[in-house]
């Protein structure tokens, strides 16, 4: 187990710069059973066989706080958990559906390298219709003991609607979204306003190339996008992939519902601005790399490879 009162980038004694790594990361491990024992729905494909090498993925990355998306079930959840507890040994769940409903647990986890000594599922006040009756569409809260941090930090885990069966980008959607967005927000002042440091993270099936009045209104609410400031800053890596964390062009969404729609970033980590959360203490954090990965493809499935989700992940390395 990790030594969890010191931080993983400590370069030398004199100093004082701590860095921690913020990975998102949408493991697209959807799947439906008839009965509850035969398989005969896995969005996107190959679920199971795609598992063992989103541990891998995440374990490379040497993270210290990870928000996954999409992991609904809970055989699933004690795959990866297991796997990771030597670096990563707590875990973040919170109930919203699946035990005892037919509905689908909201597929939302938060494991940290620190004690989490609060999680809480806050169920979205609008949601698309097909999702009202399958899905249990929300955000995950938790609070997390990072050393010198006399408050802890909140990390807001965030999945807003793709749309259900409508298009993920019509007004009804983007106006569902934009509530969803919204009680991000509430749950982030909240902690703000008592002088928690706080992020916002997640998947928001929205970004600069798609639904871009949702993103926008992150921006302006007084938030930083991490991934725009280190592209400016120079310190984003890519590994020579275009800058989209959803692609349209990655087999696994080949044959998916949303094979029509743009390449695009929707997986983010935002930071609110310190001139307007002055309590947070936030002034001095910065960015100091962001990276598109588990870009490779190493999943093989009779010959043919794929990437271990449908999604890329983005981390972040924070300096505070």
């Amino acid at each position: 187990m990790p030594a969890e009162n010191n931080w993983m980038d400590k370069k030398d004694e004199e100093n004082t710069e701590k860095t921690m790594r913020v990975l998102t990361y949408n493991a697209g491990l959807l799947r439906f059973h008839l009965f509850g024992l035969f398989q005969v729905f896995s969005n996107p494909p190959y679920a199971q066989e795609r598992l063992p090498y989103i541990v891998a993925a995440i374990r490379e990355q040497k993270p210290d706080i990870v928000c996954l998306q999409e992991v609904y079930e809970k055989t699933h959840l004690k795959f990866i958990s297991e796997r990771l507890a030597d670096i990563l040994p707590h875990v973040g769940r919170a109930p919203g559906g699946g035990s005892g409903s037919f509905k689908y647990h909201n597929g939302l986890v938060c494991l940290s390298r620190w004690p989490i000594t609060s999680a809480a599922f806050v169920k979205y006040r609008q949601a698309a219709t097909l999702e009202k009756v399958l899905a249990n569409k929300g955000q995950l809260v938790v609070n997390v003991a990072v050393p010198g941090m006399p408050n802890g930090m909140r990390v807001v885990n965030l999945h807003t609607t793709a749309g259900g069966t409508a298009n993920p980008e019509d007004a009804g959607t983007d106006d569902t979204r934009q509530d969803e967005i919204l009680q991000g927000f509430e749950s982030a002042s909240d902690a703000l306003g008592k002088g928690t440091p706080t992020v916002l993270c997640g998947d928001l099936n929205a970004g600069p190339e798609a639904s871009v009045g949702n993103y926008e209104s992150v921006l302006k609410r007084g938030y930083r996008d991490c991934w725009v400031e280190a592209a400016d800053a120079g310190l984003l890596e890519t590994g020579g992939f275009p800058p989209f964390s959803w692609n349209n062009e990655n087999p696994l969404n080949a044959v998916g519902p949303h094979k029509d729609c743009s390449p695009q970033r929707c997986d983010h980590l935002f930071l609110p601005k310190a001139s307007e959360w002055q309590a947070a203490h936030m002034d001095d954090w910065k960015v100091s790399q962001a990276k598109l990965c588990m870009t490779e493809k190493v999943v093989d499935i009779k010959g043919t490879y794929f990437t271990p989700s449908d999604h890329y992940g983005v981390c972040f390395s924070l300096t505070c």
